[in-house]
């Protein structure tokens, strides 16, 4: 997961790559801003994979994720180049590490389902 060697969570991010080596997760900024420590991260998860890494990031020493702040799913039947039809979107919040990080799943028709996190953050229910 390298390509954003000076961006504030680059350590979350080796972390996370070493433990899930078997997963591209495919790091983007969420909004690609000229200051790195206002830029927000994103990460794409396979569905399969989503409560395994999801656990990881909340537990975790060296991520701490404690809370999830947002949840929510864009349908991208109408967008241009898109590849999948449904991306649901995971907002998370470290406040003992003081950093953020966006998690993506993507589903498609006909069973567009990914797992649930409320087994990791009650609020996702």
């Amino acid at each position: 997961m390298s390509g954003i060697s000076t961006h504030p969570i680059q350590p979350v991010l080796d972390i996370v790559a070493k433990k899930f080596s078997d997963v591209d997760f495919a790091p983007f900024p969420l909004m690609p801003r000229d200051d790195l420590s206002q830029q927000q991260m994103c990460l794409r998860v396979p569905a399969d994979w989503l409560v395994a890494v999801m656990t990881f990031l909340r537990f975790d020493p060296g991520c701490l994720f404690e809370q999830l702040v947002d949840l929510t799913c864009v349908d991208y039947l109408e967008y241009p180049d898109a590849t999948d039809r449904y991306g649901v979107t995971y907002g998370l919040l470290s406040l003992t590490k003081e950093h953020r990080l966006w998690v993506k799943c993507f589903a498609n028709d006909p069973e567009p389902e990914v797992p649930s996190v409320t087994c990791i953050w009650k609020g996702a229910d």
